[in-house]
């Protein structure tokens, strides 16, 4: 049985989506069900599409054991996650020539988060009695409770459900770049004297610019329109749009919009 494999669809009144066909074309039914309800319920399409990659991983792993997905039980993710981690997966004789394919454990548990949210799917459509992804009752961690500043005010379970199945990651401080390195990266992006002179490199630093300084994802970034700026309170307002030609969008969603205040002389780029 081969592997399913991620295809492009454009749907109608959906933009692009991604789904898993089989070795006919044909689709994956309970994935294209799954991702159809992830798009409705307004999902980014980047998120449907990293749900639909996290999904391959598992459906490889299953053609390898020939397996249905109704069939899978807890100890077959127990192997799923075993499997995850051997850089050899895919050779069932390791050559010298073979290139390693190793997985960090982050991106181990976010494929499991996606396989747990396929089941919890197919248990509530009632394809399945039980999900064999197991969930187990853990106390609310200090952590998940001092970064949140209303905590106090707040009256949820002291309990909440957390996967049984999941790798520890490692505690890693993100890095950040120095000024001088990143000026020699923007001084790197070729510019004209003028900026009306070469359009693309004017445009190419901006966003450099505005991504440094104002924290930006790169979806909010590439949503906003002229109309977010106002110069009158120093930045700009971060909007979630589900209709963007570019098919970018703000993550937060709607009525969670926020304003974020920009240096002057971000301003004045801006203001060209």
């Amino acid at each position: 049985m081969k592997a399913p494999r991620m295809i492009a669809a454009d749907a109608p009144g959906r933009g692009r989506m991604y789904y898993l066909v089989d070795e006919a074309l044909n689709f994956v039914l309970e994935v294209k069900d799954f991702l159809d309800w992830k798009a409705a319920t307004k999902r980014a399409p980047a998120t449907v599409k990293a749900y639909c990659a996290r999904l391959e991983w598992y459906y490889r792993y299953l053609s390898h054991q020939q397996l249905g997905v109704l069939e899978a039980t807890p100890s077959d993710l127990t192997e799923f996650v075993i499997w995850l981690c051997n850089p050899y997966r895919d050779v069932g004789t390791v050559s010298p020539m073979h290139v390693p394919s190793p997985l960090t454990a982050s991106s181990v548990n976010l494929i499991l988060q996606a396989v747990g949210a396929l089941y919890h799917f197919l248990v509530r459509r009632g394809h399945l009695d039980a999900s064999p992804v197991v969930y187990v009752d853990v106390p609310r961690s200090k952590w998940l409770t001092e970064r949140d500043l209303l905590a106090h005010t707040r009256h949820g379970p002291p309990r909440v459900q957390r996967a049984e199945l999941k790798l520890k990651e490692p505690e890693n401080i993100p890095q950040t770049i120095a000024e001088q390195d990143f000026k020699r990266f923007v001084d790197s992006i070729h510019l004209e004297n003028e900026p009306n002179g070469d359009p693309s490199g004017f445009r190419d630093r901006l966003i450099c610019f505005m991504l440094k300084e104002g924290g930006f994802r790169l979806g909010e970034l590439l949503g906003m329109h002229m109309d977010d700026l106002e110069f009158g309170k120093h930045g700009v307002h971060v909007r979630f749009r589900p209709d963007n030609e570019n098919g970018a969008r703000a993550k937060a969603g709607y009525g969670r919009d926020r304003f974020v205040h920009l240096p002057d002389d971000m301003l004045g780029l801006l203001d060209v």
